[in-house]
């Protein structure tokens, strides 16, 4: 009888904490909206900028995920050829902000205030680019970057629906007298096989296409613009060719546009093996470690009590 309730009164327990743990990992809801606000100021004085504009656009849902929340690309955000498995590569915000140009896809665009503040509100679960679309004399265009919403707060143990994010505005230090530089581009085939003899890349001004090249064997794949205002930002973004995937890699002003195929097998070359094998999921997180870490802890111990416990009943009968 004895034994019955020690095990009735475990069981209690067990459900009570991983209820408890876990309720915290399932408080994400995909059905609350957000709201992003960018407060637009000199990086260096903190004083507000007034008259800056910037667009908004909608480039991937949200989804519930093994590991809390992933992302998959809208149409025709899905057909821009590059792969969304990390959200910080500095160059997908510049190539999606290419592919929204060429597409003329839908935005929304606010205009700062007196303070310095744009609100972009309601916005669904998802994540979203956003671009500059007019420069502030004296200033730098600040680089396009992208928004998760929600993301999930490490410290709180909670999702936040409403971002703050301040765009990188720096000032030109270079005074009335203009300064020049410039930019290259290498074309790499990550592939087997054949590949298309020629690809066009787009020299990007200010994020916004100025200049187009070719880039074949003829020129080694290879090609550099000389002159360049200092000015102005200067990227290189490629028209990806049909059944390829593209990635950037920068160094120093030298762009390197790689290419891997996409076709179901042959094309790609054999990726590394080793004795472990790491799962990549689109926006990670680490809550799950501890979590289960903890619930294995107390199972284990509640089951140690209860074997030690039973055999101090037979004993003691």
């Amino acid at each position: 009888m004895k034994k019955t309730a020690k095990m009735l009164i475990a069981s209690i327990i067990i459900s009570v904490m991983c209820f408890t743990l876990f309720s915290a990992a399932y408080a994400l809801s995909l059905d609350t909206k957000g709201s992003t606000t960018l407060h637009v100021a000199d990086s260096e004085t903190k004083a507000p900028l007034v008259g800056a504009s910037f667009r908004i656009y909608f480039f991937a849902a949200a989804y519930k995920s093994v590991s809390g929340v992933g992302y998959d690309y809208v149409v025709p955000y899905d057909d821009c050829n590059m792969d969304m498995d990390d959200l910080q590569d500095a160059y997908l915000p510049i190539h999606l902000t290419h592919f929204a140009n060429t597409h003329s896809l839908p935005f929304t665009e606010i205009t700062s205030d007196e303070n310095g503040y744009i609100v972009f509100e309601s916005l669904e679960p998802g994540v979203y680019l956003i671009v500059p679309s007019n420069s502030i004399d004296n200033y730098f265009m600040p680089t396009p970057f992208v928004v998760n919403i929600p993301l999930y707060d490490d410290e709180n143990k909670d999702w936040i629906y409403d971002i703050n994010a301040t765009p990188k505005m720096r000032i030109y230090g270079g005074g009335d007298k203009d300064t020049f530089t410039y930019i290259s581009v290498r074309k790499v085939w990550d592939t087997y096989g054949s590949h298309p003899e020629s690809v066009t890349v787009s020299l990007l001004k200010d994020f916004v296409q100025v200049d187009t090249v070719e880039l074949s064997e003829e020129n080694n794949w290879s090609f550099r613009w000389e002159n360049l205002s200092a000015r102005h930002n200067w990227n290189i973004v490629e028209n990806v060719p049909d059944g390829y995937t593209v990635s950037y890699e920068t160094s120093s002003n030298t762009v390197t546009v790689i290419n891997s195929s996409t076709s179901p097998e042959g094309d790609n070359p054999p990726e590394p093996t080793t004795d472990e094998e790491e799962l990549i999921y689109t926006g990670q997180l680490n809550w799950p470690v501890p979590v289960f870490s903890a619930v294995g802890l107390i199972l284990f111990s509640i089951g140690w009590a209860m074997l030690n416990f039973g055999k101090k009943d037979e004993e003691t009968a």
